[in-house]
């Protein structure tokens, strides 16, 4: 029985170590995965900043063409340096962080490999002396000195997985030191863009704030040009002349007057024109009083628009006084017409207060030319003297060219027409 005890404690003990071996190989060891190490990287990079970098080099880069484009269209006491953004360097500093950060993804995929080809020989090793293991315990060893062996393996096992990490050890720090470098280069690159990038933005913000000042000095010259002060004494008499806007803010047109026409001074035509031409006058003055000018422009319209209006109202009332005037004229005439025919007569004498320039009436019938004569007579035989006709401005008038002794010529003395 105790023969028998003892060697299933053997065989328990041997599955004991078994289990330990097996599990050991079982276990993967931590391998670099390539992969994973070159997704932390990507983590762990702020892709916010470089984002925001290059976005802000393109509205520099922007701002500079629109800049250099108004300084070469005029120039004046304010001028723009764009050579002074060279000094920035942010297009080298950018070549610099992607060229260092090539090198560390480099020095990570090397150190990678070397993680790897350290644990691939580490397993072999462990397998090396699993197999010796294996070996022990198919031996019928008793307990003691199957434990003392694999101690002993256990011993050289490590002895060799010590002495290989040593091997690699200076190269993994090496490379992990080149690592350090590479990543305090990029550090320092970064910052060094940084301060570049904050440069660059000062800048900018300098040249928004020297272009807000020349658009400012263009906006005034420019709104001098267009809208500029009177200056001359007359001129600024007249624009700033007091008026009350209330008077004269209705025009008062006044309908045609059939019996200007017939006077030949004014045909319905030309009305007509006219009251075009001060409705389109209005319109164009209205319009304007709109834009929103400056300096003496804006009074010059306003009283522009008010002496408009009084100009036209007062010409509106002279055309009524002399459409008025018109048909007295008109029923002067048609009396005068009716005397003429009824007494037989041919013309009278209206106005013979200046001798060179008679006004005179005759009827439409007689077409009077100039040059043609008449006798003036006071009765059928009391005779006064000879006149000759004449044409002023559209009208027939008469001058003395024979007078009797002691005689005179009187309104409504009567005409006798003598045609050659």
């Amino acid at each position: 029985m105790d023969d028998e005890n003892k060697v299933k404690a053997i065989v328990e003990s041997k599955k004991s170590f078994l289990k330990d071996v097996f599990r050991a190989l079982e276990d993967k060891p931590k391998v670099y995965d390539l992969q994973e190490e070159f997704a932390k990287t990507r983590y762990n990079r702020n892709y916010k900043f470089y984002i925001f970098v290059f976005a802000f080099i393109a509205a520099l880069i922007f701002f500079t063409i629109l800049i250099t484009s108004y300084v070469n269209y005029r120039s004046t006491r304010v001028t723009f340096q764009i050579s002074e953004f060279e000094d920035v360097n942010l297009s080298e500093l950018l070549d610099t962080v992607k060229k260092n950060e090539k090198k560390l993804k480099d020095t990570k995929q090397e150190m990678a490999n070397i993680h790897l080809e350290l644990e691939k020989k580490i397993q072999t090793i462990r397998k090396k002396y699993a197999a010796r293991k294996e070996a022990v315990y198919q031996q019928d060893l008793d307990s003691d000195e199957e434990k003392e062996k694999i101690a002993s393996i256990n011993t050289r096992e490590n002895k060799d997985i010590a002495k290989i990490r040593s091997q690699y050890k200076s190269t993994i720090s090496s490379k992990q030191q080149k690592m350090t470098e590479i990543q305090n280069d990029i550090n320092q690159y970064d910052r060094q863009l940084q301060e570049a990038t904050r440069k660059a933005e000062e800048m900018l913000n300098n040249y928004k704030r020297l272009h807000k000042i020349k658009m400012e000095q263009q906006r005034k010259e420019l709104t001098l040009k267009y809208n500029p002060w009177f200056h001359d004494p007359a001129l600024k008499d007249v624009v700033y002349a007091k008026f009350n806007p209330e008077l004269n803010k209705t025009i008062y047109l006044r309908p045609f007057e059939p019996d200007v026409e017939k006077k030949k001074v004014f045909t319905v035509t030309e009305f007509n024109t006219l009251r075009k031409e001060i409705t389109g006058q209005s319109l164009i003055i209205k319009r304007l009083r709109k834009v929103p000018y400056e300096n003496s422009v804006a009074p010059a319209l306003a009283q522009l628009e008010y002496l408009t209006r009084s100009i036209i109202n007062k010409y509106e009332r002279l055309w009524s006084s002399l459409a008025r005037k018109t048909k007295l004229l008109n029923n002067y005439n048609y009396a005068f017409s009716h005397l003429a025919r009824v007494q037989s007569e041919t013309g009278y004498i209206i106005d013979p207060s200046d001798e060179e320039n008679i006004l005179v009436f005759v009827p439409l019938i007689h077409d009077i030319k100039p040059g043609d004569q008449g006798l003036v007579f006071r009765t059928d035989d009391d005779y006064i003297g000879r006149v000759e006709f004449f044409a002023y401005e559209g009208e027939i008038r008469a001058k003395v060219i024979e007078m009797e002794e002691k005689k005179t010529i009187d309104p409504f003395d009567k005409i006798l027409i003598k045609k050659e």
